[in-house]
């Protein structure tokens, strides 16, 4: 059967499409040597059709040109799939020294975690009657930890900037900021709408970030989890306060353990009616350059590790109120 000069074209354009595609799929092309092989195509797409149109006498000529056209284009791939063979080593070991180094952060911080959640973790509470009384939040959410005898920074090493180049992992210097420095997730979860959803509160007041206006957020407004109402100085209304603060010990952050505080105590009396103190480990230190320091973090074993969000961050607050804080 004899194929018409329309149908030839076609022809070779799915046959270079599909060579293509394929040589695509097994090599991880980029840059220079990507645009070398799309322009290879290209002309030799262009060349093929003229061939594919051209005279019976002509014919043999066009066919040679292919030929040289399809043998470059195999040399081009073999060389690229040379190149991701040579490749496939170093990726690995970097992956692999990557995923030991984590590992070993992580049942560093594990196995000191559950000593010192056996030893200090404290879960404390009185029967409070808060479903008709206030709170008020007392967040610092610029807080950062100082330690004077902190180690410094540890050196860069191939395998760190490697993992910095591929992963995005932290800096040097930006680990020991979130290994000595940067607080708890914690308190970025105390937002009042969020607290009067979690309690039984009436209502809850918390000092804007950028002034001292307060904001309040009642159960009875129509929107209580909304944007609420503010008002400029502080409202005296609330009998309850709820404090959170990282109180980590040196001990804590050497180990990537943070330990964090959260108390509800009367206002006018300062007696703590409930408290809780607990434990989280940084799941990978290294890496997630781009995320909170401290979002992720296992905590203490037993029913903490229930109060996961669907992202896998422990929820201390919702815990607090849920186990911790009794009412009447």
């Amino acid at each position: 059967m004899r194929l018409s000069a329309n149908q030839r074209r076609i022809a070779v354009l799915l046959t270079l499409g599909c060579a293509h595609q394929s040589c695509f799929a097994l090599s991880p092309i980029d840059g220079i040597a990507e645009a070398f092989l799309q322009l290879l195509v290209l002309v030799g797409a262009l060349f093929m059709i003229g061939g594919a149109s051209v005279s019976r006498s002509r014919l043999k000529g066009a066919l040679v040109g292919a030929g040289i056209f399809v043998a470059l284009f195999v040399a081009l791939a073999i060389w690229l799939l040379t190149l991701a063979w040579r490749a496939q080593t170093p990726d690995d070991e970097a992956t692999r020294a990557r995923r030991e180094r984590t590992q070993k952060s992580a049942a560093l911080a594990e196995t000191y975690l559950q000593a010192v959640c056996a030893k200090d973790r404290i879960r404390y509470a009185e029967a409070t009657a808060t479903k008709a009384e206030g709170l008020r939040i007392d967040v610092d959410l610029k807080q950062t930890l100082h330690f004077d005898d902190a180690p410094p920074a540890e050196e860069e090493t191939p395998e760190t900037l490697e993992g910095r180049r591929r992963f995005g992992d932290r800096s040097a210097a930006e680990l020991r900021r979130t290994r000595f420095e940067s607080p708890l997730f914690w308190i970025r979860r105390a937002e009042a709408s969020e607290v009067l959803r979690k309690s039984d509160f009436a209502f809850v007041e918390s000092s804007t970030a950028s002034s001292r206006d307060v904001v309040r957020h009642d159960r009875e407004a129509s929107d209580p989890v909304g944007e609420g109402s503010t008002s400029s100085g502080a409202l005296r209304s609330a009998r309850f306060i709820l404090t959170i603060r990282d109180v980590s010990s040196l001990e804590d952050r050497k180990h990537w353990v943070a330990r964090g505080d959260i108390q509800l105590a009367d206002r006018a009396s300062g007696k703590v009616v409930a408290r809780y103190q607990g434990f989280v480990a940084n799941r990978a230190p290294h890496a997630w350059a781009k995320d909170w320091p401290w979002e992720f973090a296992s905590p203490c074993p037993g029913i903490e590790r229930a109060h996961l969000d669907e992202d896998g961050r422990f929820d201390a607050v919702n815990y607090f109120f849920e186990q911790v804080v009794r009412s009447p």
